[in-house]
């Protein structure tokens, strides 16, 4: 890769990938991550769509209907191969993980990027974005199908608590204005799958049994 864009400082590059694995499930920056390395917002993004291109990288895409005027609209930066995203972020053993302050978002790369590939596996083109507005109000994965909007808080807790709901509950309030149907869902890292309080709760292990 370094040799296809003519990097000439490796370093400067070597630095370039792991800032992005260390901001992997947030909303991308360029501009940030040009000013941490001195480099240009025009090299920053030749060098996105180079590890995008290259299947390293990919960005999941703002949730496009204007439920609200206060939401964002960059997108998130997420990993393909999550093995990658944990070596970049310093992580080399199973209780590194559990420890890590990313884990969370290491839990979030890896759900939707396995759904990312279930999908492609199949065949199919899937609608993937995430919402979030400027109150941090955020909807982790969102899946559009024709017959109505499929939302997913990811969450790598072993027990679901109470503010696991708290988006679910303003996106689907949003959305009931709209007469817009949607179906929410909660996957965590626990071993039990049920509903509760309208919100379907999968473990995290559903993802191995069934296509989301």
């Amino acid at each position: 890769m370094r040799q296809i864009i003519n990097v000439k400082d490796i370093k400067v590059f070597q630095q370039f990938i792991k800032l992005c694995a260390n901001r992997a499930g947030t909303v991308l920056n360029a501009n940030d991550i040009g000013g941490q390395l001195g480099v240009d917002s025009k090299t920053i993004a030749r060098w996105l769509s180079v590890l995008e291109a290259s299947y390293i990288i990919y960005l999941l895409p703002a949730y496009y209907e204007n439920l609200d005027k206060r939401i964002l609209k960059k997108p998130k930066i997420y990993f393909y191969d999550t093995g990658l995203l944990c070596y970049l972020v310093g992580i080399r053993s199973e209780a590194g993980l559990v420890s890590h302050s990313l884990a969370g978002s290491i839990f979030e790369n890896f759900i939707i990027t396995e759904c990312k590939k279930d999908y492609y596996n199949k065949g199919e083109e899937p609608e993937l974005y995430f919402w979030q507005d400027t109150n941090q109000r955020e909807i982790d994965l969102i899946i559009d199908k024709q017959k109505s909007t499929y939302l997913y808080e990811i969450k790598s807790g072993k027990t679901p608590l109470a503010y696991f709901f708290k988006n679910l509950n303003s996106f689907k309030m949003l959305a009931k204005e709209k007469d817009k149907k949607v179906k929410s869902h909660i996957i965590y890292g626990g071993n039990e799958s049920f509903k509760r309080e309208g919100h379907e709760l999968y473990s995290w292990n559903y993802l191995l049994e069934k296509q989301l």
